[in-house]
């Protein structure tokens, strides 16, 4: 790593992730410059700049670059820490056993069908006759339990009281100790099942924590689980929809349908609430990788056209049919996106992901908007 310090007539410290091998880059007085201006930050960096925000997150800088900034106003320098990353581009990146299109045999399906597992199998044959067989799931954690308490009563409150759908909690070890005192918060039929999050064994390079995205690994691990590890539970088996929520989601007002018999007499495929951006930082390669994926399978070219980068799904709420992620298509699409690593080495989310697949996989009038559900996770609210 190399340091370099710069006087400044303000107060601020920059660290900087470079992203080539080279650093005279920012050796050249010509090539690194900063200004103050209005309620922000220029730096500006060879042939093109980037605004730094008085927030002190980083969000689309130059493609050069890409890093955290702080301010500390006891200091009158910019401080710049380079030092070399992974390789950007990762859609050429060598792979472990590359011959099998799959993962490896020590990456495959590790869940089992436990007493839990088969508790829920029974209730979905034996409690679900005459209507849709969809659930309600979640993927938490111990130290999220206030949030999944608010969210479930308002699961209970305005929508399952009346509909009375199962919901899956997905968590790790941890909450083991919870369950019955989560139980007690519900009316609704709960069902948890335990996973252990790991790295893959297939990648080609170290997972690092210091990534542009600045997402921790076990945000990473969610990804995945979102996007793939999901839909090889044995739980889901039987099932035709999933109604996803975080354990921030908070429906906000009554559900006046059914909204898994409405997607099933619609015949509807996926079910939004909002579209949203992700930052360039978290899709670096992914809409690259893909491109070069539907050349090689002979994809309509012009798929992708309605859905640039990076657009998503704000899929912390999401409905959808089985039918689309147990499909050959997107079995064989997330198993090509997995192997690449970059859930991992640039934090691709479940919801770019997903949301690529919908618009290569499922026809436009099989996609719908619940604009009509009052829904709030964090700042966003649908009112």
């Amino acid at each position: 790593m190399k340091i370099i310090t710069i006087s400044s007539g303000f107060a601020l410290v920059i660290s900087l992730i470079y992203l080539t091998f080279s650093d005279t880059f920012f050796e050249d007085d010509h090539f690194f410059k900063i200004s103050e201006g209005a309620g922000k930050t220029e730096l500006k960096s060879g042939p093109g700049s980037l605004d730094l925000p008085q927030s002190g997150r980083k969000r689309d800088m130059d493609p050069q670059i890409a890093g955290i900034i702080s301010h500390d106003r006891t200091h009158s320098s910019v401080e710049v820490q380079l030092w070399p990353t992974v390789n950007r581009s990762i859609s050429n990146r060598p792979v472990k056993n590359e011959s099998q299109y799959g993962v490896p045999e020590n990456e495959q399906n590790e869940y089992v069908c436990d007493i839990e597992c088969n508790k829920f199998q029974k209730y979905v044959q034996n409690s679900m006759q005459g209507k849709p067989k969809g659930a309600i799931y979640y993927l938490t954690r111990q130290s999220r339990l206030g949030d999944l308490r608010r969210s479930l009563k308002s699961v209970d409150l305005n929508f399952n009281f009346k509909y009375a759908y199962p919901v899956i909690i997905f968590h790790e070890a941890d909450l083991l100790s919870s369950v019955p005192t989560i139980k007690s918060w519900t009316n609704s039929s709960l069902f948890f099942q335990e996973i252990a999050f790991k790295i893959p064994t297939f990648l080609s390079e170290p997972v690092i924590e210091n990534i542009p995205c600045l997402s921790p690994i076990g945000y990473r691990h969610m990804c995945r689980f979102n996007s793939k590890l999901l839909y090889q539970h044995p739980i889901i088996k039987g099932l035709e929809y999933l109604w996803r929520l975080d354990d921030e989601s908070l429906i906000t007002r009554p559900v006046s349908y059914d909204v898994f018999s409405f997607m099933k007499s619609n015949n509807l495929m996926y079910g939004y609430i909002w579209i949203h951006r992700d930052s360039r930082d978290c899709v670096i390669d992914l809409w690259e990788s893909t491109a070069k994926y539907i050349k090689k399978n002979n994809i309509p070219a012009n798929s992708l056209q309605h859905w640039p980068s990076p657009m998503l799904y704000y899929n912390n709420f999401e409905i959808s049919s089985l039918k689309l992620w147990m499909s050959q298509e997107y079995q064989a699409f997330i198993e090509y996106i997995d192997k690449l690593g970059g859930i991992y080495y640039h934090r691709w989310g479940d919801a770019p992901i997903k949301g690529i697949a919908v618009s290569l996989f499922v026809a436009p009038h099989q996609v719908h908007k619940f604009s009509d559900i009052g829904y709030k996770h964090n700042t966003f609210k649908n009112e």
